[in-house]
Parts: C-alpha cells; sequence; structure tokens
C-alpha cells in the first residue's frame, strides 16, 4: 500500500511539473486521445484533467453527467457565469483533478515521513469531496448574489417601466427600451422576456422568463408573470400592477433594512456588554491577586 501510494505520489508530482512548465511555455499540449476521450461538448483539456473525464463520465461529462439538468437550471439562475456547459465542467475536471495531485504528492511525503497512513485517509476525503462540491457550490453563491442585485435593481426597473406605461407605450416595448436603457439584472432580465415575447408563445416566454429568475420563490417576480398574463389573456391594466409591485419591493427593503440595523444594535450591546466584562476582569484580577497576597 505504501509503494502504491508513493507511486501515485511520484506520479502526481510529475503531472504537475510537466503543468508549471506548460504555465512557464505555452505551446502543444499533451491531450487525450482515443476511445478513452472525454465527452465532445468539453473543451480542450490537458491529459492528466481529460483522464478524469474519461474514467468519471457520470461526473464529468456534459452529455452524460447524471446532475445535468440540475447544472443547466444553476446556470441560467446565476446569469450564465459560463459561456457554455461544457466549460462548467471542464471547470469542475481541472479543479477536482488539482486537488487529486495535491493530495496524491500530500499522500506521497506523508508515507515517505513514515507516519500512519490511517491518519490521512480522513483528511484525503475531505480534500477531494470539497473539490468535488466547489464548482456547485460557487454556483449557488453567485444565484444568491445575483437574487440580491436582482431585487436592488428591480427597484429601478419598476419606476422606469410604470412611467413608460403610463406614458402609453405597450408592454412589450416599454420592458425593450428599459433593458436596453437602464441595465442591471433585472432590467437585462425585461429585455430578455421582451424578446422572447416577440418570437414565441406568451406562456412559453414567460415560462422561460421565469426559468431565468435567480429565486423562483421570488413572490414579486411571480406576481410580476402573472400581471402580464392578465394584461394579455383578460385586458387588464398593467400600470398600477407595476405601481403596486414597486411599492411592495420599497416597503419589503426598509423592512430587510430595518431588521439588519436591529441585528447589529444587538450585536453592538453583545460586545459592548462582553467588553465591559473584559475591562472588569483585567482591572479587578490583578486587585484581588493583590489582596490575597497580603493576606498571607
Amino acid at each position: 500500500m505504501e509503494l502504491a501510494l508513493t507511486f501515485i505520489g511520484a506520479a502526481a508530482a510529475a503531472f504537475g511539473t510537466y503543468e508549471l512548465l506548460e504555465r512557464l511555455r505555452p505551446g502543444r499540449r499533451m491531450v487525450l486521445r482515443g476511445p478513452a476521450a472525454p465527452d465532445p461538448e468539453l473543451p480542450r483539456l490537458p491529459a492528466w484533467a481529460a483522464l478524469w473525464a474519461a474514467l468519471w463520465p457520470d461526473r464529468f461529462a456534459p452529455s452524460r453527467a447524471r446532475g445535468r439538468e440540475r447544472i443547466l437550471d444553476l446556470l441560467r439562475r446565476a446569469g450564465y457565469p459560463y459561456p457554455s456547459l461544457g466549460a462548467y465542467y471542464a471547470n469542475a475536471v481541472l479543479t477536482f483533478g488539482k486537488a487529486a495531485l495535491a493530495t496524491a504528492a500530500f499522500g506521497a511525503a506523508w508515507v515517505l515521513l513514515g507516519m500512519d497512513l490511517l491518519f490521512f485517509l480522513p483528511l484525503a476525503g475531505a480534500i477531494l469531496l470539497r473539490a468535488l462540491r466547489a464548482p456547485e457550490a460557487r454556483l449557488r453563491r453567485l444565484i444568491r448574489r445575483r437574487a440580491q442585485a436582482f431585487r436592488s435593481n428591480a427597484m429601478v426597473g419598476f419606476a422606469a417601466l410604470g412611467a413608460l406605461l403610463e406614458a402609453g407605450v405597450s408592454p412589450s416595448e416599454a420592458m425593450r427600451r428599459v433593458g436596453e436603457t437602464v441595465g442591471g439584472p433585472f432590467c437585462n432580465w425585461l429585455g430578455f422576456l421582451a424578446a422572447r415575447m416577440e418570437v414565441e408563445d406568451l406562456e412559453e416566454a414567460l415560462r422561460r422568463a421565469e426559468a431565468h429568475l435567480p429565486d423562483p420563490a421570488d413572490i414579486e417576480m411571480r406576481l410580476f408573470l402573472q400581471a402580464l398574463r392578465d394584461h394579455f389573456h383578460h385586458g387588464q391594466p398593467l400600470a398600477p400592477a407595476v405601481s403596486d409591485l414597486r411599492e411592495a419591493m420599497r416597503q419589503a427593503m426598509v423592512e430587510e433594512t430595518a431588521a439588519r440595523a436591529s441585528a447589529l444594535k444587538v450585536q453592538a450591546v453583545v460586545w459592548g456588554v462582553l467588553a465591559i466584562i473584559g475591562m472588569m476582569i483585567t482591572f479587578f484580577l490583578p486587585a484581588a491577586e493583590l489582596v490575597a497576597g497580603l493576606r498571607r
């Protein structure tokens, strides 16, 4: 077992040295070819990374990965931080491959130093598990950030949209103008919705736009989509609904700000109490020691 791990560590060190030299002197890269080549949707990868896609296609091959639909949904909600699905899986392969190389090299050094291998296995498992989860965790962080920016930008977007609607501009044209002139995640989403409404059925365009929301459970966004349905199907005016949604979002933002301020106030009080206790301990502890010394 120790000999095998030493060999794996040496191979990892060799692959790591090769990758370092390739970065220092870009040129012809070694690429895995033949029947074991990875998925064709993946970008060009070095052999040490492409090997993982060939050995573990259920995890790293875009056309065969078990979580493909979930990743596609996360990419849509995150605003497409990767240019394609293959680019996401290429990043996942490289992340895991680098972690595996580092773990193997570290394990070989661990064995050569004469330490017990059983203590290293949990650490290696934790490193590899974190590397497997890192790309999807990054997508979820991007979704949370986009959801916050989306709601902040919606205040401006609803204000501009309401002004255009009250001026007599059609909803699709108003959304297109807001998307082109204002900018931001929500306004860009409005422009995307307007573009889809021009080439697709209304329901299909609304479903596609809903799939690109960072938070599908956002009540104001769902109400806005329902207001569009009511306007186009039943002729209900859209401008009052937009105005009500803007006011609801403003009120929600005020309440969220007040809640954060209250939480910060509580934290400040707690830290102030702890600081006072620390000062009292610092002041009275030497005095208590002095009194104890005098009594002796």
